[in-house]
């Protein structure tokens, strides 16, 4: 059970930070690539963790 959980967890966390992409860029004023590169830095780091 912990671990479905987790893995919906998971699943959850990642279209949260999908769903905010626009307004993470935004704030630091990033471009579309360095906001691309942002969210594939956090994806590997949640993987990682």
């Amino acid at each position: 059970m912990g671990t479905i959980l987790g893995a919906f967890m998971a699943v959850w966390d990642i279209q949260i930070t999908n769903a905010s992409l626009r307004e993470i860029q935004a704030a630091l004023g990033a471009t579309l690539e360095e906001g691309l590169g942002i969210y594939t830095a956090y994806l590997v780091a949640e993987n990682i963790f």
